[in-house]
């Protein structure tokens, strides 16, 4: 006989048992109440209550008042075949003794009895086990169900009640009595809600408990008979069956020793606080198969709590803990939507009295999980142990980008992202790989709709944006570029300004944290930066492609929407700013700032005043601020001055030189643009004194006419361009005779 038959077979044979023992229950009870039961002669027939029942309340002996009072009862049920009261004990000796035969050999065949499992998990005695098993079975088998029916004289009956089951069980009046205490709410069978109690329709308002019928659910049915109960589990129930062994958690070494040690604790309530996807879940699962041998059942209680009310919740709730120990797995609540101050917070203190009285009695173990601590949770689960899931450590969020992205991109653009995401953002693993996944998802999709569309760096970077619960949009437009920052033309000095500029941005983790230079000052450690000069002349190019470069995300800001008249408004624009700025660990841009950022004046009104103020705190969140922020201006010295001395760094830019022209005009070509052979770089660069942002618009107008005359682009219309787009900016357009003869040939007139 293989192992699963003999569990079956020791298992039905340990039902049958208990079966067996209910029905001798039955019988023993009819030989101890007949008048209920049976009819001798027409007068009284049918009554439930009758003068017998009365004088049998001065009895101490309901068996011996059956003998001696209601001989010819008992002669009935003799000529009906009734067991005698002897039988019927002997019965009921032979049940318990097959009852502690089958869990021998269970015991000897290493089996798992089901019902045997119920009782140790629910932490019940033998009598409690016996209240459950009479109102299981009742609802589980018709003879029983009829056995109950017959003994409590009521043909009708759906659910017993409280007294008769206790009648039931107790052989004495002392014994019923006190099985009553395991029917109150402060025991198991009714705390756990293996059985409940319900409203008799003859009664109204409050009910005492003895005249409480009690009801089952189906699902302590199915545990009973051993079906799956995983099969049909609620929605808001998920139960993990697969599990991580515990070395290929990609967690700290600290951590998963001090989770380990709390999972071998019985009865353990652990709070496991750190970011959505840091592995809580992941670790939950593997330790409580590693330690325990158990799965874990999750419930998402924080969506339950926004649904329900107050008075359901403690009932919503005694059904979760029972679901787990019925499922015998270790419960997992997950709390992450909640935030201190919230509407959901007030709700669970109003219900803290009662939830930590059932988790006080509560038999398992629990995780709780939650982005943070709060104090609730000690008011409901009691002395809750902390256990913090930190964030992966650089080296192993760069190794989960490189393997997640292998294949993506080449191997020079693979390490440079990979490089650079692990360094610009605390991610968990399993923010990484989901980012990974929706971007190349969504990658799938635009190849559908746009045939050999490749999958840049910035649509990586708008799914890592996604990972962060922040609400800068509100206050500024996320720009996500391509560009490299090679394609920035500047000159050498400028150049090796912006080059230790991103070795800073690279290795200030580092050097702040490794080699603890945050220790020595915590204060001044920010990366601000100045850029000034002309219009056109890169500012915001540069910007983009050092936030590319880096791997970051760039938010400018909207000064428009920051600025407000009123007195202190704009200050909690600009806290907000920075304070989501740094949840979403992003690169603030301050475009054009000097209206914002501008020199502080003497105090001769209310407003001046006001205004130093807001200087004031810019400076201090500015040198507070863990991330990177670009302020730009087209005028340097309309800065204050106690800005500049704080800012790491100021970047000037100047109108590029002739030699720079010339590599601007290349490169901001597009690079399927048609040319003709008479372009001439140099002509250009040397006739049109324009800045970086000038010619981009140059050459997209010059563009554009040529492909409105169906030619390609030629230097006629470059010529035509450039000398517009000097006009426009109010200059004198100062042509070499070259360039003239060149417009005449062309036959335009200037």
């Amino acid at each position: 006989m293989s192992q699963s038959e003999m569990e079956t077979q020791l298992n039905d044979a340990y039902l049958n048992a208990w079966r067996y023992l209910i029905l001798m229950l039955c019988s023993y009870y009819v030989r101890r109440f007949p008048e209920r039961c049976a009819t001798i002669d027409q007068e009284g027939g049918g009554r439930t209550i009758d003068i017998t029942h009365f004088a049998r309340a001065f009895e101490d002996d309901d068996l011996a008042f059956s003998q001696r009072r209601l001989g010819d009862y008992q002669d009935y049920f003799d000529s009906r075949d009734l067991p005698t009261h002897e039988a019927i004990m002997e019965a009921m000796v032979s049940s318990a003794e097959a009852l502690a035969q089958v869990r021998h050999m269970a015991e000897q065949e290493g089996v798992r009895l089901v019902i045997e499992r119920l009782r140790q998990t629910f932490d019940l005695s033998y009598d409690e086990l016996l209240l459950l098993m009479v109102v299981a079975l009742g609802a589980m088998d018709d003879s029983v169900f009829r056995a109950l029916a017959f003994a409590w004289g009521n043909p009708e009956i759906k659910k017993a009640r409280a007294s008769f089951l206790c009648d039931l069980c107790g052989f004495t009046r002392e014994e019923s009595q006190r099985r009553m205490e395991f029917l109150s709410d402060r025991c198991q069978l009714i705390r756990m809600r293996l059985l409940i109690p319900e409203r008799a329709y003859s009664f109204s308002g409050l009910l005492p408990r003895a005249f409480a019928e009690l009801g089952i659910d189906q699902r302590v049915i199915d545990a009973i008979r051993n079906a799956d109960l995983s099969a049909n589990l609620s929605p808001h129930m998920r139960l993990y069956r697969d599990a991580l062994k515990p070395q290929a958690l990609s967690l700290s070494r600290e951590f998963l020793r001090q989770f380990k040690g709390l999972m071998a604790q019985p009865r353990i309530r652990i709070l496991l606080t750190g970011a959505r996807h840091s592995g809580r879940r992941t670790a939950a699962c593997s330790y409580a198969q590693s330690v325990l041998g158990r799965r874990v059942m999750a419930v998402d209680f924080f969506q339950e709590l926004e649904k329900l009310s107050e008075e359901e919740v403690e009932v919503h709730f005694c059904n979760i803990l029972r679901e787990s120990l019925l499922l015998d797995a270790v419960l997992l609540l997950r709390f992450d939507g909640i935030s201190p101050g919230s509407q959901s917070e007030s709700k669970l203190e109003n219900l803290a009295p009662p939830l930590s009285n059932h988790v006080a009695h509560y038999p398992g173990t629990i995780i709780v999980t939650s982005k943070q601590n709060m104090s609730i949770f000690g008011r409901i689960f009691g002395d809750i142990i902390e256990c913090h899931v930190p964030l992966p450590a650089p080296a192993r969020q760069e190794k989960v980008w490189r393997e997640a992205l292998m294949g993506v991109f080449d191997d020079h653009e693979l390490e440079r992202l990979a490089v650079s995401y692990s360094n610009n953002y605390q991610l968990t693993v399993g923010e990484i790989l989901m980012a990974v996944q929706r971007s190349l998802d969504a990658h799938a999709l635009r190849s559908e709709a746009e045939p050999g569309a490749k999958l840049a760096s910035h649509h990586i970077l708008e799914e890592i944006r996604q990972c962060f619960d922040h609400d800068l949009e509100t206050l500024a437009d996320v720009v996500l570029s391509d560009i490299p920052i090679e394609r920035v033309i500047l000159p050498e000095a400028t150049s090796k300004v912006v080059r230790e500029i991103l070795d800073f941005a690279r290795f200030q983790r580092t050097v702040l944290e490794d080699w603890g230079y945050r220790q020595c000052s915590a204060y001044g450690n920010s990366l601000s930066l100045l850029f000034a000069g002309p219009p056109g002349t890169g500012k915001t190019l540069l910007a983009t492609a050092m936030a590319h470069e880096l791997g970051k995300i760039l938010y400018r800001v909207d000064l428009s929407r920051i600025v407000d008249k009123y007195v202190g408004e704009t200050e909690k624009n600009l806290a907000k700013i920075f304070d989501e700025a740094a949840k979403a660990q992003a690169i603030l841009l301050f475009d054009e700032a000097d209206s914002l950022f501008a020199k502080r004046t003497d105090v001769k009104s209310s407003n001046d005043r006001y205004a130093n103020l807001e200087v004031n705190f810019l400076i201090q969140r500015l040198e507070s601020y863990h991330g990177i922020s670009i302020l730009t201006t087209n005028l340097q010295t309309s800065i204050d001055e106690a800005f500049k001395r704080r800012l790491r760094y100021i970047v000037d830019f100047k109108e590029p030189s002739a030699e720079e022209r010339i590599l601007l005009w290349r490169s901001l070509i597009g690079p399927k643009t048609p040319l003709k052979e008479d372009v001439n770089w140099r002509i250009l660069a040397e006739n049109f004194e324009l800045s970086g942002g000038h010619i981009r618009n140059a050459t997209l107008n010059a563009s554009i006419r040529a492909a409105a005359h169906g030619e390609g682009l030629g230097m006629r219309f470059l010529l035509e361009a450039a000398i517009a787009e000097t006009q426009k900016l109010g200059k004198l357009v100062k042509l070499s005779d070259r360039v003239m003869l060149m417009l005449d040939d062309y036959g335009v007139e200037f």
